[in-house]
């Protein structure tokens, strides 16, 4: 026969003391911080387009005269190499001041080239001559710039970004460990450690690079236990579920499992922390001595179709089989007659395999 058995799992949460622990804390302690960092560059995959564009800046309009002018907008200009711009703007020149000397009137409009292309980005004074109206200067005081013919180039991607990040998170995150179990003592654990990186790219995804290197800086803390103690405070966690939910006729059959998920520092100066674990265990049906003398009286003299149907409706148990008897014989009428085997797995995957076996 196979008895019941019930999986039970559960989460808690356990302090972890460096000072002496107290009610449901485990000693431990928190190991020295560390941190790791490592530089990668890889290519750059994005394509990027750029238009032509035309060449802007601004152009300064001076009168000479003692009443204001107008320059109508789109006025074209010559420089000195040939380069032609056209004026964005009206440009009322308010009239000269009659000082000694006498001082221009100005105002400066904005331009642009009229070609797209570098040729555009015409140099300071390269535009410097009468133009216009009477006794009007015009002049390029600043130079030209952002004219650029079109062109496709190379740009990072985040993806680009994100693998070497993830690259070299794997990598510091095997080292990480490596440091950190080395420093363990005898008959101590370590639990996951909480790191956060921090991550340093040269180049940001949409900019124009061939490449893009980024360094990773893993810091690390970590929460070294005593596993036995872990352990036997986790199997007293889930033990008291299996009590509370199954009752006083399971036992634990087999060892808890107990695997420790995150420590989070909750105390750096005086050494505590938390870990979250998770806690598996199986519990099985168990027989007191009246309810196995109760089992022996419940089939004596019983079929063993009849036996079966009786044991299959009884609490605690799942299959039953019976062997040392023809299948049309009965059971014996005496108890003493009739022995119960009860053989209980090792662990809930292997109950399948494990019977109790009602002998003769």
């Amino acid at each position: 026969m196979v008895p019941l058995a019930r999986h039970l799992s559960t989460t808690a949460t356990i302090t972890v003391d460096s000072e002496p622990p107290i009610g449901a804390q485990i000693p431990g302690r928190l190991l020295p911080s560390l941190t790791l960092t490592q530089t990668k560059t890889a290519p750059a995959t994005g394509k990027g387009h750029q238009d032509a564009q035309y060449a802007w800046g601004a152009i300064t309009f001076y009168n000479g005269l003692f009443t204001a002018q107008t320059v109508a907008a789109g006025t074209r200009l010559v420089g000195s190499d040939g380069v032609q711009v056209v004026t964005d703007q009206v440009a009322v020149i308010p009239a000269a001041y009659a000082t000694t000397p006498p001082t221009y009137g100005r105002v400066t409009v904005s331009a642009q080239a009229t070609q797209t292309g570098p040729q555009g980005n015409i140099s300071v004074r390269d535009i410097n001559e009468a133009c216009c109206l009477p006794s009007v200067l015009a002049q390029n005081t600043v130079a030209f710039q952002g004219g650029h013919n079109e062109r496709d180039y190379t740009v990072v991607t985040r993806a680009d970004r994100d693998n070497v990040v993830s690259s070299l998170t794997a990598t510091l995150g095997q080292s990480e460990q490596a440091a950190l179990s080395a420093q363990l003592a005898p008959g101590e654990a370590l639990a996951t450690p909480a790191c956060k990186p921090e991550v340093t790219p040269d180049h940001q995804p949409g900019a124009e690079a061939a490449s893009v290197t980024v360094t990773v800086s893993v810091h690390c803390t970590a929460v070294a236990y005593e596993s036995v103690v872990l352990q036997e405070r986790a199997t007293s966690i889930l033990t008291t579920k299996a009590q509370q939910q199954l009752g006083t006729h399971y036992s634990l059959i087999g060892a808890v499992q107990v695997s420790a998920l995150q420590a989070m520092i909750t105390d750096q100066k005086r050494g505590r922390a938390s870990i979250a674990v998770t806690v598996d265990g199986t519990w099985t049906y168990q027989f007191s001595q009246q309810e196995l003398w109760r089992i022996k009286q419940l089939v004596v003299g019983k079929t063993q179709q009849q036996a079966i149907r009786i044991l299959l409706g009884l609490p605690g148990i799942q299959r039953a089989t019976i062997e040392g008897i023809g299948e049309n014989q009965r059971l014996p009428k005496e108890r003493s007659h009739i022995q119960i085997r009860m053989l209980y797995g090792a662990a809930s995957s292997a109950m399948s395999n494990r019977h109790w076996f009602l002998e003769l």
